[in-house]
């Protein structure tokens, strides 16, 4: 498993070739014994004080060197920490922390977290660098500093001094390590000789002791003068009014970058490996909570004994400040939208009121088309009516605006009326037409049936009725019945 985890980890360390200057940047580099110091001095737990003297260093209770001074663990066992990186999360003011391998009381403490590297700092959702995956550890805040600008330092110690060439003079590095007196031109304090042991020497009260501090928000050290000589009381005056004007570096904060730091670095064999201040610190840290790391030192296994701590210290007093810098960022993120996704926006808003717009037209017109079909029905039902009842175009004309209206109190079309009126009396007309032809050709040809039987009868009664019979004969010869007809036919046609 072991070996697994290893050639994982140098694969993947070939992705950091190209990004080897801005790892330099973001990570804080190991390589120097003041790199060892943030998690060797990061609080024990209760356990760890009682047994520290016992054990010799031994840790927690039968964990062999896990805990303890000096530490313990090959390298091979810290590569799971090529996985993450640092994240201050807390600075909490007089929350007094020791550091044990200079027998000396820091002033306040810091909460920093270890987050899956990948994650760290992506995700606009937590202002703790990462909600998941991570491991929480407290640290003395001369401690954590001292790490840091030590790790800057040999970060940038052959192109640029970044601390001592900005303020000249002044060394940054000298007062996060220790509560020093500052004495104006004496090479930044460094003419003051042992420190502390100058609080009475050159007129006592008149100089400043310098030490890191919180910032009033809890989420960033500045570099702060105080009355005493273990910087647990700021000075009443500000550094800039007992010092000719001179401005104090840091005084508002920025000494630690609010960013992850990667724990896998360069050295100087220019080969990535995991650097100093995490590899070493882990093996001595105290007050962790390490229970959601999902990499973690699978010899000794998680250590869960400071996570209560951690927890109360985390949920408690500060909770309402992370969620106020949640809802502010989140509000940000709004805030600064894009034109071009505010354009989006616009562009789906008037696509759906235009949807919209059309869908209402579509049903307008279907309820039209409907009722339009409606009064066609209805029209063609009255025409119907209006042909069986022999209603004439003259008697439709003469209607009143009553009459004119249909079932549904709608205005008839009266030219359709009219039309259809007569066409339907033209169709009776050649019906009757064609009725009186076929009467009259039935009469013709019953004429011919009476003539020809009375002619038979002429020839029987020759004698007896020579008078009659020129009678019937002069009456048939006159076409007088066939003239009727033809009056009769005339009158239906006409």
């Amino acid at each position: 498993m072991k070996l697994i985890l290893v050639l994982i980890i140098l694969t993947s360390s070939w992705c950091f070739v190209d990004g080897a200057s801005s790892a330099d940047r973001k990570s804080i580099h190991g390589g120097s014994d003041s790199a060892n110091k943030l998690f060797r001095n990061a609080r024990r737990v209760q356990q760890n004080y009682n047994n520290y003297g016992a054990n010799n260093g031994g840790g927690y209770g039968g964990y062999g060197g896990y805990g303890g001074g000096g530490g313990g663990g090959g390298e091979k066992d810290n590569w799971f920490l090529a996985d993450y990186s640092l994240k201050m999360i807390s600075c909490i003011p007089g929350e007094q922390s020791v550091n044990y391998e200079r027998g000396q009381l820091e002033s306040s403490t810091i909460i920093f977290r270890l987050c899956p590297k990948d994650y760290c700092g992506v995700s606009n959702s937590t202002t703790m660098g990462c909600d998941s995956g991570y491991g929480d550890f407290a640290v003395g805040i001369n401690t954590f500093a001292e790490a840091y600008t030590e790790s800057v330092r040999d970060s940038y110690s052959n192109n640029m001094q970044y601390y001592s060439y900005q303020y000249g003079e002044f060394n940054v590095e000298e007062y996060v390590r220790e509560c020093r007196l500052f004495e104006g031109g004496q090479g930044g304090g460094g003419g003051g000789g042992g420190g502390n042991n100058n609080y009475y020497s050159g007129g006592g009260y008149s100089y400043d002791y310098l030490g890191p501090a919180c910032t009033a928000d809890g989420t960033d050290i500045r570099l702060a003068a105080f009355k005493d000589p273990y910087c647990s009381e700021e000075s009443d005056t500000s550094f800039e009014s007992t010092h000719n004007g001179m401005e104090l570096p840091y005084g508002n904060g920025g000494l630690i970058p609010n960013n992850c730091m990667e724990c896998l670095s360069m050295n100087d064999n220019w080969e990535y490996e995991v650097n100093e201040m995490c590899k070493s610190t882990y093996e001595n840290a105290g007050y962790r909570c390490e229970q959601k790391m999902e990499s973690y030192n699978w010899y000794y296994g998680q250590n869960n004994q400071g996570c209560g701590y951690l927890d109360s210290r985390l949920t408690g007093k500060n909770y309402n400040k992370y969620t106020n810098n949640f809802a502010n960022a989140y509000d940000s993120f709004f805030q600064e939208q894009s034109e071009a996704t505010k354009m989006a926006a616009g562009t789906i808003a008037l696509f759906v009121l235009a949807s919209l717009v059309g869908a209402s037209a579509v049903l307008c017109l279907a309820k039209k088309t409907v009722q339009k079909v409606k009064r066609r029905r209805n029209l063609a039902a009255s025409t119907k009516s209006l042909a069986k009842d022999n209603v004439s175009p003259e008697e439709i004309l003469n209607w009143t605006e009553e009459e004119k209206l249909d079932d549904m109190g709608v205005l008839m079309n009266l030219p359709s009326m009219i039309e259809f009126v007569r066409s339907t009396t033209k169709m009776t007309k050649t019906i009757v037409h064609n009725s009186a032809t076929k009467i009259a050709a039935m009469t013709r040809s019953t004429s011919k049936s009476v003539k020809k039987e009375r002619n038979s009868e002429k020839i029987e009664n020759t004698d007896s009725n020579d008078n009659n019979g020129d009678d019937y004969k002069t009456m048939v010869d006159s076409d007088e019945v066939e003239d009727e007809i033809v009056i009769v036919e005339d009158f239906v046609i006409s």
